[in-house]
């Protein structure tokens, strides 16, 4: 391979520039639904490509769902999906997102009916989740609360 070659090459597998075309084309991205591993940017940018590929040539419901959440005031500034294959429709928690606001308010969502079903009561600053179940959120004075949702 020539050095021109392979210079193209490292370029095209860059993290940063699969990073770049991610932020650039969409507001959110949430890079942890991509598992471990090497060019997890890349791989990022091509599925979210295929879903709106499908979302555009596809038939609605058949082929995606779309549900519109409507509870919060302000803008939503983080959301997480809890484990389970959107695909698997026997799993509940397939269909449970956690959204938290430029208010600082957090609610759990069935998006199957479309309700929210839990929210804290007190305000919040971050919310993480994992593939092992566990949702973390943390408030203004630094607490951080674990949640096991399995």
């Amino acid at each position: 391979m020539s050095i021109y070659s392979q210079a193209i090459y490292e370029i095209a597998c860059s993290e940063g520039l699969w990073r770049g075309h991610c932020l650039n084309r969409w507001q959110f991205c949430d890079i942890h639904q991509i598992r471990d591993g090497s060019q997890r940017w890349q791989r990022y940018f091509f599925a979210r490509i295929k879903v709106e590929k499908r979302m555009d040539e596809g038939r609605p419901i058949r082929d995606y769902r779309v549900k519109t959440l409507r509870k919060h005031e302000k803008d939503i500034i983080d959301i997480i999906s809890l484990s389970g294959s959107n695909d698997d429709i026997e799993n509940p928690k397939s269909h449970i997102i956690i959204s938290l606001s430029d208010d600082s308010i957090v609610y759990a969502w069935n998006t199957v009916e479309g309700i929210p079903v839990w929210s804290p009561d007190k305000p919040v600053t971050c919310i993480a989740g994992d593939n092992n179940n566990t949702v973390a959120i943390g408030d203004n004075t630094g607490h951080v609360m674990l949640y096991d949702t399995s």
